[in-house]
């Protein structure tokens, strides 16, 4: 990938999407048909991808169970072994996918004559594992063993039959055992694999027991294990970490040899970026490196200590602080956060911020540690009034939540007051999961009854369901019911005691009144879930954190508690129930404390079964695995996303000229769309069975019938019969930058740029790919390209490449492979020129998938008519000299009509009627849906298709843009929209046929002022902040203010600023109209005095409207 600034422009550029902001698990590429940004997604460390652009963070190769919050929407972690989880019942069909609905009929089942022993085994295992999920399955999970007895020739069965999780791993089942037991009883390595320095081999003969191991540690195990090592073999990786190795252009390769267990050679790209790339986590607590110049430019330091963490730009502002001083959450670590900032695409001021922001982080004067002062010119953080006190932390001081200042609070007379004084939803009260910080919305409700119920909630109408239903939640449903009374103590192992598990010396109860009271009473402080904060700064929730702050797992989220193990082994009085016992070792199996008992499936279920409730201590109460890893996020969001209302009187109030909004309209098309809705789904379910079918059969691709049967149209990353392999490729991104284009001749309006890319092959075209820039439309709005390109799958060309990748020295002074962008314009009446080319060699054609990023630029000389390349040029009779822009001063031989080769010396003999005229034929193309040698045409602008016989409309006549609108053309072969119309304000419009509707303000006021600023706000319905729309400077006081806009709706509200002199000034609100398409008043603006005089004269028993209009004021 050639390096360019990819860093928040507004959209995805990276491989794996860590160029923006709005990083995302990649849940919507299973329903959405987005081939480039989906198919060629790289995950995370540490996660593994569903293949069609989901990652999911499976931590262990055998999980217990299948959720939707952990696995991949199409089930792609679960093919070949279908049957290996407890969440839902499934079959492994041939083609190795999962078959989800029952009575399946396996048409390889004991009843098939031609089966095999083996095969017959393995059937029986399947069925053991499904619980006889399958329709003709003689057995489940308690009989299976004694049927495979009869019918298996060893006493253990390979399940998957092969390799799948690393291509020398292979896992066996005893036939007797349990099989409520998922996880296999024994490893198998058999295979080889490149290790540092040495090749290794295993064989079939080497068993190893069986445990939960994390994916990338197959190959730890598989190289920590030298016996039939092989230190002769080229199939090795280099001893050193290629030290001593240059990149194509002469510079270092930017290796780090950091990973002292598992011995990987890692990119320092991938230093202190807080995704560890090594097994033993050594790129993440690394000393030593310096940080590369590209790094400090892509990549945002903590601080400028050499050796802070470097994160990529989606981990700022995403609620988990990754720097210790908070920078990474707060700008400067103010109160001011990142995730406020707004950033949707590269011009917005947003993304121009975080640009410089990244920029300068290495430039700070800071250390990584957590900051106590700050800048006086360091922003602060504004929100809305309605976030403080509402149980969530949202300023990173956490100051908005602190008792002191929230019991003084009065909330809505809808909503529950914690005994903090904290506001949340009543639909939140008794939901199973701590929102008020000290409980006193779930258990510490209790505390509440009889007299202790505050005024406030007193008038709550149903605040005795609610207590109800915390009854029935906490009095049996607890653990530790023989020693505590739950309407008075939080059950809970004893922190600061020598033993927490030994209940009977260290009774486990907790008063009620000490939760939340910022002192850790319970261990694993579980009785300051929402006061004490996880390593990423978020509420702690059923994080654990460990004693020793230099593991990387310092804080275990609750999804891998017990899996994932602190150092100094203090999580065990959490983890006692995990046991090495056979038939009891499963993540959800349950061992009691007495170690007699065992619940297969008993953690965390809901149900108490060992004698003290011990196996539902620490579990959350929350349904759905995101709430259980994700504390309360999921109702963070929902109340920052919450839209409010405002019920705040107009002004001036009488005015009957505003335009306002049609509701029933609006209300009528909802149901309209609506009902248009239910009836395709109701149309979908009736046809279920059917797009089942076809939804499938094509993986990535469009399933159509053709002659009744089913053939696939396949997107570029795929082909075969059903899209069934991968294509080997190059993927572009590229855009035309036209800055010292001649812009002013194509002043016609009808000129277009044509960029041809070529995919050669020793000046061959394997293959290529065409798109257009209208000049007056991308001069100020690039658009930025995005497509593929196919390497041959010929015998000959997959010949070639077979060998290149056996052979170094071909790879490091042979490049037969290079991307040519031929840009060409074209004028009206067929005339079309070639103006010049860039040319990249392709040094990683071995790769099956290479990104190739650039901007494709005139030389900065591109104007000036004395400079010509191809003054000295060599080129033969049968080319053309053209300049050649990616190298300065150079030139390329371009081949006339019909020639093709290095020198053009061969010549095509059909495009002398292949090709429509006025088109140029490109003679050396190889098509390779056909396989034959056929020419390229290159179609003038009116004309498309592979021989440019088929008709473009692009007539723009100057009628087509109304009021004086300019007509460019697109070149938009769907002819939806062949062209676009520039507007001369004030129109507007697909074809400037609107009007902009106006805010005509006419200025009652007898006020003398020397200068007046408009300005014209929206107001934000969800934080009530003012965004502001519009702004002016006039001299003195006009007497009418006129604005022009093409939004729906007008701006809400005016605020008038007038200036007695340059140190003197006073505001004044203009009108307040809020949801309304036009405004047309006569105002007399109504003075609003200082803020903190209102605050100091405000009676909330006597609150009079006039003093609302300037409370939006406080907000600016």
């Amino acid at each position: 990938m050639n390096l360019i600034d990819v860093r928040c422009l507004g959209e995805f550029d990276c491989m794996d999407m860590s160029d923006e902001r709005k990083f995302t698990r990649g849940m919507e590429c299973a329903v959405k048909f987005d081939t480039f940004l989906c198919d060629e997604r790289i995950c995370y460390p540490y996660t593994t991808s569903c293949g069609d652009g989901h990652c999911v963070m499976l931590a262990y190769l055998w999980d217990y169970s299948t959720s939707t919050d952990w696995s991949c929407l199409n089930m792609r972690e679960r093919n070949y072994l279908c049957e290996i989880t407890t969440a839902k019942q499934l079959w492994t069909m041939e083609n190795g996918m999962c078959y989800p609905f029952p009575n399946y009929d396996d048409p390889n089942d004991l009843n098939h004559p031609n089966l095999t022993r083996t095969e017959k085994c393995t059937y029986l295992a399947k069925c053991a594992l499904s619980r006889g999920f399958e329709r003709d399955c003689p057995c489940n999970q308690k009989n299976c063993s004694t049927l495979m007895r009869e019918i298996c020739d060893q006493n253990f069965v390979l399940y998957p039959t092969g390799a799948l999780y690393a291509p020398h791993l292979y896992y066996q089942y005893k036939i007797d055992r349990d099989w409520r037991n998922i996880a296999p009883d024994s490893a198998i390595m058999n295979g080889c694999i490149k290790c540092r320095g040495y090749r290794v081999c295993h064989s079939m003969s080497n068993h190893t027991q069986f445990y939960k191991q994390l994916f990338r540690t197959a190959d730890y195990f598989a190289c920590k294990s030298k016996m039939g090592s092989d230190n002769t073999s080229i199939i090795q990786y280099d001893k050193h970490c290629w030290n001593g190795s240059r990149t194509f252009n002469g510079l270092p390769y930017a290796i780090a040899d950091v990973c002292s267990i598992s011995r990987e050679c890692i990119s320092t790209y991938r230093l202190l970026d807080q995704a560890a790339n090594c097994i033993d986590v050594g790129d993440e607590k690394v000393i030593g490196y310096g940080c590369d110049v590209n790094v400090r430019k892509h990549r945002f330091q903590c601080s400028s200590n050499n050796f802070s963490r470097r994160l990529p730009v989606w981990r700022l502002g995403n609620g988990e602080r990754d720097c210790v001083n908070g920078f990474d959450e707060y700008i400067n670590g103010s109160n001011f956060p990142i995730a406020e900032i707004y950033c949707k695409r590269s011009n917005d001021s947003g993304c121009q911020i975080l640009r410089q922001y990244i920029s300068k982080s290495s430039l700070m004067n800071t250390s990584d540690s957590l900051s106590t002062s700050h800048n006086q010119s360091t922003p602060t953080a504004q929100i809305p009034f309605h976030h403080l006190c509402n149980s969530f932390w949202d300023l990173s001081s956490k100051i908005d939540e602190f008792t002191k200042y929230c019991q003084q609070w009065i909330c809505s007379t809808t909503d529950f007051q914690c005994k903090t004084g904290q506001c949340i939803s009543m639909d939140h009260v008794c939901d199973g999961e701590m929102d008020c910080s000290d409980g006193s919305d779930e258990q510490g409700i209790f505390l509440f009854m009889g007299d202790n119920v505050s005024k406030h909630n007193l008038h709550l109408t149903n605040l005795s369901a609610k207590i109800n239903q915390c009854h029935k939640l906490y009095d049996y449903q607890q653990p530790f019911g023989e020693f505590c009374d739950f309407q008075r103590e939080f059950p809970c192992l004893l922190n600061n005691v020598a033993d927490p598990i030994d209940m009977l010396k260290n009774r486990p109860c907790v008063n009620l009144t000490r939760v939340g009271d910022g002192v850790a009473d319970c261990y694993g402080a579980l009785d300051e879930m929402n006061t004490f904060e996880d390593c990423r700064g978020t509420m702690k929730g059923f994080t654990f954190r460990c004693a020793d702050m230099l593991t990387i797992w310092h804080c275990i989220d609750n999804a891998f508690l017990c899996d994932v193990r602190c150092k100094g082994g203090d999580d065990q009085p959490l983890c006692f129930y995990r046991s090495n016992i056979l038939n009891c070792s499963a993540p959800m199996d349950a061992v009691c404390l007495n170690g007699e008992q065992c619940f297969k499936g008993g953690r965390c279920d809901g149900s108490l079964d060992c004698p003290y409730g011990e196996d539902e201590f620490w579990c959350p109460r929350v349904s759905s695995n995101f709430a259980k890893s994700y504390y309360r996020q999921g109702k963070h969001t929902l109340e920052v996303e919450k839209t409010l209302d405002f019920h705040i009187p107009t002004y001036p109030r009488l005015q009957h000229t505003l335009l306002s909004a049609n509701p029933s309209q609006i209300n009528s098309n909802k149901k309209f769309q609506l009902h248009r809705r239910i009836a395709q789904m109701n149309k979908t379910k009736n046809e279920s069975n059917s797009l089942l079918r076809e939804s499938f059969w094509c993986n990535r691709g469009v399933a159509v019938y053709v002659n009744n049967s089913i053939e696939c149209l396949c997107p570029p990353s795929y082909y075969g019969d059903r899209c069934e392999y991968y294509s080997d490729r190059i993927t572009v991104v590229t855009h035309l930058d036209i800055s010292y284009y001649r812009l002013e001749d194509s002043i016609d309006n009808n000129t277009i740029l044509k960029i041809v890319t070529n995919l050669l092959h020793e000046h061959n075209i394997i293959d290529f790919h065409e798109f257009y820039v209208q000049p007056g439309l991308e001069i100020n709005e690039p658009v930025k390209q995005k497509f593929h390109l196919l390497y041959s799958r010929s015998e000959r060309y997959l010949r070639e490449k077979q060998g290149r990748q056996a052979s170094r020295n071909q790879i490091l002074y042979e490049h037969p492979y290079s991307i040519r962008f031929e840009l060409y314009e074209q004028r009206a009446n067929y005339v079309m020129a070639e103006l010049g080319a860039w040319d990249y060699p392709i040094y990683f054609d071995f790769l099956p998938s290479y990104r190739f990023a650039t901007i494709l630029r005139f030389p900065n000389d591109y104007t000036n008519i004395s400079i010509n390349s191809c003054r000295k040029h060599r080129c033969l009779k049968n080319s053309i000299c053209r300049p050649l822009f990616s190298k300065t001063n150079s030139y390329y031989c371009s081949c006339k009509q019909g020639y093709y080769g290095k020198h053009c010396q061969f010549r095509n003999e059909q495009c002398h009627v292949y090709c429509s005229a006025q088109s140029i034929c490109k003679g050396g193309y190889r098509d390779q849906d056909i396989g034959i040698q056929r020419p390229l045409c290159i179609c003038p602008r009116d004309r498309f298709g592979p021989r440019c016989n088929l008709r473009l409309n692009s007539f723009c006549p100057k009628d087509r843009c109304q009021n004086n609108g300019t007509c460019l053309y697109t070149y938009d072969w769907t002819g939806e929209t062949h062209f676009r119309c520039v507007c001369q304000d004030p129109f507007y419009g697909a074809r400037c046929e609107y009007e902009k509707t106006s805010v005509n303000i006419r200025i009652n006021s007898t006020e003398i002022v020397s200068v007046t600023t408009m300005q014209l706000f929206d107001i934000n319905r969800q934080t009530l902040q003012l965004e502001i729309r519009h702004q002016e400077v006039q001299s003195s006081l006009p007497t009418f203010i006129r604005y022009q806009y093409n939004e729906e709706y007008a701006p809400s509200l005016c605020l008038l600023k007038f200036y007695d002199d340059v140190h003197s000034s006073r505001y004044f609100i203009g009108y307040f109209q809020p949801s309304v398409t036009a405004i047309n008043v006569t105002t007399k603006p109504l003075y609003c005095s200082l803020a903190q005089d209102y605050l100091q004269q405000l009676n909330m028993s006597k609150y009079i409207p006039l003093k609302t209009y300037c409370l939006f004021v406080l907000r600016i």
